[in-house]
Parts: structure tokens; C-alpha cells; sequence
């Protein structure tokens, strides 16, 4: 047989065999009942509103969602756990090729092919309100609360919360009275201290902030403000800080918890962060955290409603729901920035030198008990919230959380009606043991308010003070102390970092006496700012402007120069630093005690007695206190 006829049998039974397979696809997809989307001939508005309409057709249970205005997904791990995902163009092409045939006729003959990529792009490119799916809030394992205070208890997509309840297999949730009333909160929470009666909390507030802590998540969806960030903090490694994690984590989502460590750097935070949250995680554990906790994006993220940020390498941004619980662990955590203001804190303390030697504990096998009573312990969770609501939701002690209310708001009641004391109550102490920059900058204010009392100083005179002064250099922060100790002692580095630092505090209030940084004008020659340190509130001349702690110590409550409240200014001026009838304590003569508001020694006399200050009057005005 001549060659050329051998590769025409060949060709003609390769078409054959082509057809054959293709028919079957048909059959296949035939039998799936698909619905057929021919595209020969057409626009393509009109395939993608029918790519579009098969899409919803084939999503029940829904699988395809809208999440801040992007098309996302659900997916379902090989640990059986659910995540969210982006509906990027390659699995959405793939997800309309299982909802629909896609043909395109070819000598009178439909050939299914795979859904063209402009139709996939014109798709993803639609409005979010022309997709016509779902809103997706987040994936919860647990019953949570709704914001009219019922509860999701049925697996699946909840219409009214926009979440979707996955509960693990095999969880039985004892059912809850439909009003439980204040002895069934106290009998729930009999149920969960059993839980946490090994471990060793320095006082009430970290055991009240701790079962804050495992209602957060139950309680998030009807919280509509953001939750602050618990520290789970301890004095040594080994006291059961990421064991108390793991129990949040096992109770609330059924799982172990997935802790990361902290990144060191605010573009890793950035990064971690969007990360989690696009994933539609909802309990975020930063584990062992061992340097200062110091993190703008963290700090952002904690307060916002919704994370944005730019998708990595891409030039798209993307914008997510950030409702996460949020947990750090570690040893005597130090914080920086804002953070200190948006946590609050669980101390514990074995009080041992080698804590995890402990023994004698009530359960041995602290994880093993709650996956066997998991069920239950949900139970006395949704008992102790249900039993607020019922109540009419009494408020509890109030609870000041800048940024938080909500939050502290909801927790308080629900713990208070429950017989919980001492939620939130060991904040001051958080701020002053947990930001020590706070109290560093403290004290080098007052050290310098020492040197200087009321005058004013440059950044350069300011250094070459330190020089001179070892009183005053070994009150420097810590961050300045280091740039001095590097060999820029008085150096050009040194005075940059040091008037960046005073220009970064400008205004802000330190300690109890509310020291700050006043800018004083600025020098005619070389432009350098001149600084004040001042006490009291900021902006108001009502403040006790004393060198030290108290007016009283340098000058007396009747200087001149100290402001009060003006009352009769009608007087004689002052003549020659002639007084008129009344007594100045510690200052014969007011024009020795310059004005210490605008540095001025013209006075005006008042008929009490007392005297104002000619330049700023009338903020600078005070009795003579006969």
C-alpha cells in the first residue's frame, strides 16, 4: 500500500476517533442537564448574561459570593475546614465550564468548547450589584450571635447575618432555654471556669478579660464597631500562655489554634495581615512575641472596619471585612505607638521558677476534655449572652476603651449580669508597665523641666546640656540613649534624631501631671524651633506652668505670673515695681517673675489686690490672696 494512502486511513480514523470523544463530552454534559450557551454569532453582553445566569442557577448551596465588592469563593480543605478565596479568572473560567455548554458551530455542527476568556473578563469586570450573588460576611464554626441578638444555629449560609455556619462533624450543641435568665448565666459559667481552673491568673481582671476573650467570637457578628487585641502575657516562658490560646482557639472553631509568629517589621505586619484577613480567618494568634509590639498596619488593622490594601505583585488593591478576634502571646510583652491604647491584657504568673514543671492539675488533658465537651461548653457561651440579651441588655461597669465602646460595651453587660467582676480593670496598669517609653519620656520631661524651668531651648542647647549634665543624659529614652551610646554623642546625627523625637511628641501628654512639648517660636538666625516643657492640660493657660510637680514649690499659689480666673481688673497700673495694697507671696517685686506665658514684665494691678499680665492678659491673671 503506497505511503500516501497508509496516511490517509491513519488521518480518517484519528478524526474518528476525535468525534467519537467529543460526542461522548456531549453526552456528558447532556446528561448533566447544563444548560447550552452558544456563542458563534453572538455579543458578548448577551453570552455573558447567560454565562452569568447559569452560574446563579448552579449555585445551591451557594458557593460563589460577593465580599466587599469582590467575587470570592469558598473552599473546602483537605482538613475539612473552610477558607475564602479570591474567584480569579482561572477558577472562574473552570466553574463555568461545570455550569453550562459552551458551543460554537462549525459546518452546521455545535462544538463544545471551553468559556471563552473575554467572556470570563466581562464577567469579573461587571458591577458587584449585576452578579446578583450573595453578601459574605465571614465563615464561622461556632453558633454566633446576630445583631438582634438570635442566634445562627443551622449549618450552611445564614441570610440575615451573611455568614456561613460550618460546624465540625459530629458537633452536638445541647439546646439553650429560649429566655434564660440570670441562674442559668451563672450555671453556664460554672461550666466554662471549669475550663480554666488550672491556670494561674494574677487577679480577677485577667480572668474576666480572659472569658471576654472566649465571647468575643461568639458575640463579633453583633458587634458592629472593631475589638481591641488581647495580650496573653506571662513572666516566663512555660506559665501556659499559647495553652490558653489553644483552648480559644479549640472552643470557638473547633480546631487547634494556627498561631504565626510576630514579623518583625511593619511591611511583614502589612503583608500577614491581608493575608489573613482576605482568607476570612476570624481568629488571628500571633504567638511568642519577643521584641516591642510596635505596629502601624497592626495598629490600623485593630480599629478599622475593613482592611485594604494592594494585592502583592499586582496593581490592584483589595478591600476585606476585618472581623477577627485578635490574640498575642508572650513574656512580659512591651508595646509601642498606639498600641498600648487598643489591648487589653491577661496576666499570668505560676510563680515558679521552672513553671512547666508544674503538676497536680484538676485535668491533665486540658485539649482532650474539651473536644469531648466542646458541645457544651458552647452551650454555657450562647447561655451567658442569650441570658444579656433576654434582660433587656443591662449595662455593666462602665468600661473606657478609646475606639472600643462597643465592644467594652457588650462584654461589661454580658459579664456583669453573669456575676463576673473586674472586666477591663487592670488597664492602667497595662498602660504603665507595657509602654515603658511612656514613663522613660516622663521623666526625661521633668529632668529637663528641671534644667529649665520656664525658658525656652533648641535642640543643639539641649545637647550640649546632656554633655554637661549626667543628671539630665541619664534620663534619656531609650531609643535616644542608644543613638548617644553609638558614637554620635553631640553629633549632627544625634541633634536629628533628637528634634525628629520632639517634634513626633509635640502635645502629647505624659504622666499624671500631663508634661509635654510646647513649640516656642523659632530663631531669627539659622531658623532652629524653640522647645518648652509644660505641665498640665495642653493649650489651656489655666495649667499650673510649675517648674517641677507643683507651682507651689518654686514660686507660691500668688505669683503674678501664674494664670487663674480673671475676676475686677479695673486698677492702677504698677508704677516703678510699686505694688498696690495687697501682699505677692515669694515675689516682692512682680517685675523680677517674668510672665511665664508670654515672658512679659509689665503688670496690671486689680483692685483685689491681685495682678494680670499687661501683654497676655487676660489669660495670665491671679489673686493676691488676702
Amino acid at each position: 500500500m503506497p505511503n500516501s494512502e497508509h496516511h490517509a486511513i491513519l488521518n480518517e480514523l484519528e478524526q474518528e476517533q476525535r468525534q467519537i470523544e467529543s460526542n461522548a463530552a456531549i453526552d456528558e454534559k447532556i446528561n448533566r442537564n447544563l444548560p447550552e450557551i452558544l456563542i458563534t454569532g453572538r455579543a458578548l453582553r448577551d453570552i455573558s448574561i447567560d454565562g452569568l445566569s447559569a452560574l446563579r442557577l448552579a449555585n445551591t448551596p451557594p458557593i460563589l459570593f460577593i465580599r466587599d465588592g469582590e467575587l470570592v469563593h469558598i473552599v473546602h480543605g483537605e482538613s475539612g475546614r473552610y477558607s475564602i478565596k479570591p474567584a480569579d479568572p482561572a477558577y472562574l473560567r473552570g466553574r463555568m465550564d461545570r455550569t453550562a455548554e459552551y458551543v460554537r458551530v462549525r459546518k452546521d455542527t455545535l462544538i463544545p468548547i471551553a468559556p471563552p476568556k473575554d467572556v470570563v473578563n466581562d464577567i469579573l469586570a461587571l458591577d458587584p450589584c449585576e452578579w446578583k450573588f450573595s453578601p459574605l460576611a465571614a465563615i464561622v464554626e461556632a453558633p454566633v450571635f446576630r445583631p438582634d441578638g438570635t442566634v445562627v444555629t443551622s449549618s450552611g449560609y445564614d441570610i440575615a447575618s451573611h455568614v456561613f455556619y460550618h460546624p465540625a462533624p459530629g458537633l452536638n450543641v445541647p439546646r439553650i432555654p429560649e429566655r434564660p435568665g440570670r441562674a442559668d448565666a451563672v450555671v453556664a459559667l460554672d461550666t466554662l471556669l471549669e475550663v480554666f481552673s488550672d491556670f494561674p491568673f494574677v487577679d480577677h481582671a485577667s480572668l474576666a478579660n480572659t472569658l471576654a476573650l472566649l465571647l468575643t467570637p461568639i458575640v463579633r457578628m453583633a458587634i458592629s464597631g472593631p475589638v481591641p487585641l488581647a495580650l496573653l502575657d506571662a513572666p516566663q516562658a512555660g506559665t501556659g500562655k499559647s495553652l490558653l490560646a489553644n483552648v480559644i482557639s479549640q472552643i470557638t472553631t473547633g480546631a487547634q489554634a494556627a498561631m504565626m509568629p510576630a514579623p518583625k517589621d511593619d511591611e511583614e505586619w502589612r503583608k500577614s495581615i491581608t493575608a489573613t484577613l482576605t482568607a476570612g480567618t476570624l481568629l488571628v494568634i500571633y504567638d511568642n512575641v519577643q521584641h516591642t509590639l510596635q505596629a502601624p498596619s497592626l495598629a490600623m488593622a485593630l480599629t478599622t472596619p475593613c482592611w485594604k490594601d494592594r494585592i502583592l505583585g499586582l496593581s490592584k488593591t483589595i478591600t476585606v471585612p476585618q472581623k477577627a478576634t485578635w490574640i498575642a502571646t508572650g513574656n512580659n510583652i512591651r508595646l509601642g505607638g498606639d498600641l498600648s491604647r487598643r489591648c487589653y491584657w491577661i496576666r499570668l504568673d505560676a510563680k515558679l521558677s521552672r513553671p512547666w514543671m508544674r503538676q497536680g492539675f484538676r485535668r491533665s488533658d486540658l485539649t482532650g476534655w474539651i473536644a469531648m465537651h466542646r458541645g457544651e461548653l458552647l452551650a454555657a457561651l450562647l447561655t451567658l449572652a442569650a441570658a444579656w440579651y433576654a434582660a433587656g441588655k443591662p449595662q455593666g461597669p462602665a468600661c473606657q476603651i478609646g475606639s472600643f465602646e462597643e465592644w467594652a460595651r457588650v462584654l461589661s453587660g454580658i459579664l456583669a449580669h453573669a456575676g463576673v467582676i473586674g472586666f477591663l480593670s487592670n488597664l492602667d496598669e497595662l498602660y504603665e508597665l507595657a509602654d515603658p517609653a511612656m514613663q522613660q519620656w516622663e521623666a526625661f520631661l521633668l529632668a529637663v523641666r528641671d534644667q529649665y524651668g520656664d525658658e525656652t531651648f533648641t535642640v543643639a542647647e539641649l545637647t550640649t546640656r546632656l554633655q554637661c549634665e549626667a543628671a539630665l543624659k541619664e534620663q534619656l529614652p531609650e531609643d535616644l540613649t542608644t543613638a548617644w551610646g553609638n558614637n554620635e554623642a553631640g553629633s549632627i546625627g544625634f541633634k536629628v534624631k533628637l528634634g525628629k523625637a520632639l517634634r513626633n511628641r509635640a502635645g502629647t501628654q505624659f504622666g499624671v501631671d500631663g508634661l509635654h512639648l510646647n513649640r516656642a517660636g523659632t530663631e531669627r538666625k539659622g531658623g532652629q524651633g524653640r522647645w518648652r516643657v509644660l505641665a498640665g492640660m495642653q493649650g489651656s493657660q489655666g495649667s499650673n506652668l510649675s517648674k517641677s510637680r507643683s507651682a507651689e514649690d518654686q514660686h507660691g499659689r500668688n505669683n503674678p505670673a501664674n494664670p487663674a480666673t480673671l475676676h475686677d481688673e479695673d486698677g492702677p497700673r504698677s508704677e516703678g515695681g510699686v505694688e498696690p495694697p495687697g501682699k505677692l507671696l515669694n515675689n516682692e517685686n512682680p517685675a523680677n517673675a517674668p510672665c511665664f506665658v508670654c515672658k512679659g514684665t509689665t503688670f496690671r494691678a486689680l483692685r483685689n489686690g491681685g495682678w494680670v499680665c499687661e501683654v497676655c492678659h487676660p489669660e495670665g491673671v491671679q489673686k493676691s490672696g488676702h
